[in-house]
């Protein structure tokens, strides 16, 4: 859940590795099909969705431009 104007929240499986520096986060629906993959490591982040990546400075940056609020 996401608190934002208007609050938000999704559900989907992930599998998460690496840690605050690196890493990997992917989303995945209820039937295991990848919606979406962040990487992300001391020079930046980037989002793969489809067939196209949205790079950022930033995790937080990243995440804060996909949902309007900054996640925790």
């Amino acid at each position: 859940r996401v608190d934002s104007q208007p609050p938000q929240a999704f559900s989907a499986l992930f599998d998460l590795q690496g840690d605050a520096r690196a890493g990997e986060l992917r989303l995945a629906s209820a039937l295991g099909q990848t919606l979406a993959t962040v990487r992300w490591s001391t020079v930046g982040a980037e989002l793969q969705q489809g067939g196209e990546i949205r790079r950022s400075g930033s995790l937080d940056e990243l995440t804060t431009e996909l949902t309007g609020a900054p996640l925790p």
